[in-house]
């Protein structure tokens, strides 16, 4: 929270310009994560599949370091 009211003030910055009433870092990092919600919601409704996929879990033998078999060579 105090980095945001840190980078609220236009003075802070390296040009000490303002951007809406704000610092410029400020109006960046929110403009990028608004867009970032964006992106995600558009791809969201574009490809539900992607999530819709459980979480995957690696087989305890990759994790241990053991060769991994495949079907039918147990």
């Amino acid at each position: 929270m105090q980095s945001c009211i840190d980078l609220s003030d236009p003075a802070e910055s390296y040009v000490g310009a303002s951007w809406l009433g704000l610092g410029p870092p400020l109006v960046i990092g929110v403009g990028f994560l608004l867009l970032g919600f964006v992106v995600m919601i558009a791809r969201a409704i574009g490809s539900p599949e992607f999530f819709k996929r459980k979480p995957e879990t690696a087989s305890p033998h990759v994790i241990a370091g053991a060769p991994a078999t495949t079907i039918g060579d147990e």
